[in-house]
């Protein structure tokens, strides 16, 4: 037997063509709307899962966010290229990477410790991008953009991570 979740007041009950488990999450800034979740109660309690980790609007928004830290990191002196430059983009590419390495996992759970990571990782980016416009590597319009486009991230993943929790 097979049941879709009541989501936003509305319930749905049929059967799939095939055993697995599908979440769609719709994230719009500063509102989660998670919409399907199937399942199969005959299987293990499994609900995490999504797999098609790119149809995560936060995982979207945190690539190409990771591939405007690579361009704005370019610009930085050659000095910190082994230094502050590396750092950067090591964490810039960790957010997108653990939340695609959590959708893969097939427990809630262990999605929402990805997610866990990948917010820890948003932090540090936070941090480094104030560190990068103090030293004078990026100009104020530019650190302010990726600062909120790491903020509203953040949004995201507290809310996925709260929704997951549920």
């Amino acid at each position: 037997m097979c049941a879709l979740h009541t989501v936003l007041g509305t319930k749905y009950t049929g059967k799939p063509k095939r055993l697995k488990t599908l979440i769609l999450l719709l994230i719009a800034e500063g509102f989660l709307c998670y919409a399907v979740e199937y399942y199969d109660i005959s299987e293990q309690k499994r609900s995490g899962g999504v797999n098609r980790y790119e149809e995560l609007v936060v995982w979207q928004k945190s690539h190409k966010l990771a591939l405007s830290v690579y361009e704005e990191t370019k610009l930085y002196p050659k000095e910190e290229r082994y230094v502050l430059v590396d750092q950067i983009r090591r964490c810039s590419i960790s957010i997108p990477s653990n939340i695609a390495e959590g959708a893969g996992h097939s427990y809630k759970k262990n999605f929402a410790r990805f997610l866990e990571i990948a917010k820890g990782s948003s932090f540090e980016l936070d941090y480094q991008l104030r560190l990068s416009r103090d030293l004078g590597y990026i100009k104020e319009d530019k650190y302010k953009e990726l600062r909120d486009e790491v903020k509203s991230i953040q949004k995201m993943l507290f809310k996925l991570i709260e929704s997951l929790r549920r």
